[in-house]
């Protein structure tokens, strides 16, 4: 899509016709001649910035009069070449179509990065889906604009059940209840590895539920899938839903930063810090429920290895 300065042409025009009237009586004046050259210049360089074409064809015959300047020919024959030049872009203008932006949205199409920079150099993938959004916002398609941001809502939700190891059979938005059920865990009985990430844990998960909310009469999830009840989003909702968003992936990129969890264990080890006998249950533990049923227990990892325990 091409953009140009409205403004700008019309400018250009408005100075082009002030300069014409005055041909007659300054024909013979280089430095006016001059002058007309280079308003024709400007004039001709916001034509190819609308893509007009014809016009910018029609403005480069003028060059004529000024390669081999005549004062006769300047005098005679200049002031209504440049008017029908004139005519020719209105002509051409009226079969273009254009749209306009408030500066608002001019702002979000041309930066449609800003206010995102740090959590695009935590998570250079969302850095596609968060361009789509703001220029879907900018040209009023507000459901595309909320599709993409919660693609990067989703993302960050992922990327924290990833951390806590419980991300599940299909990690997505399906995760933010298990991260919930971290938080509900009093803290001297979490696993390790929620203990150390309990900050995180509680600065991110209640913006997740608020992105969540926002949206929870317009889309359903079934089966870790979103299904669009309601595309018709108003821009105060899809503002709301956008703000929400970059505020999530902000704490979540400062506090995943701070963390530094790239030395740390992916998975929790179920051995640890449990108080219980490593030898009554040496693969598998009970489901927080008290059940009893048991499921794989995944050792701890340290420097990308996985260790195995052996029972007596």
């Amino acid at each position: 899509m091409k953009q140009f300065a409205a403004n700008d042409i019309a400018a250009a025009i408005r100075n082009i016709v002030q300069s014409t009237n005055s041909l007659p009586a300054k024909a013979n004046n280089p430095v006016f001649i001059t002058l007309i050259e280079k308003q024709l210049n400007a004039l001709m360089e916001c034509c190819k910035a609308a893509d007009l074409k014809m016009s910018v064809l029609r403005l480069q015959r003028l060059r004529v009069f000024f390669d081999k300047p005549l004062p006769i020919a300047i005098e005679q024959h200049l002031q209504p070449s440049i008017m029908q030049s004139l005519l020719t872009i209105e002509d051409e203008l009226s079969l273009q179509m254009y749209f306009s932006f408030t500066q608002k949205e001019a702002e979000m199409y041309q930066n449609p990065l800003q206010g995102w920079e740090s959590v695009i150099a935590k998570f250079p993938k969302v850095r596609q889906n968060i361009e789509e959004s703001a220029k879907c916002f900018a040209l009023e398609r507000y459901g595309a604009s909320v599709f993409h941001v919660l693609q990067v809502a989703e993302y960050g939700v992922i990327e924290v059940a990833r951390l806590l190891g419980v991300s599940g059979d299909k990690p997505g938005w399906g995760s933010l209840k298990r991260l919930q059920d971290l938080i509900k865990v009093p803290y001297p009985e979490r696993l390790p590895l929620a203990q150390t990430h309990s900050k995180l844990l509680e600065n991110v998960v209640p913006l997740a539920f608020v992105i969540k909310d926002n949206w929870r009469h317009k889309l359903d999830h079934v089966d870790n899938q979103m299904i669009w009840m309601d595309a018709d989003f108003s821009p105060e909702v899809a503002d709301d839903i956008i703000s929400a968003t970059r505020a999530f992936m902000r704490k979540l990129a400062f506090d995943l930063g701070e963390s530094n969890d790239e030395n740390e264990p992916r998975i929790p080890d179920v051995h640890e810090g449990n108080g219980h006998d490593s030898e009554s249950r040496p693969e598998g533990r009970k489901s927080r429920d008290g059940s009893g049923e048991k499921r794989a227990g995944a050792g701890s990892r340290a420097n990308g290895k996985a260790r195995a325990r052996q029972t007596a």
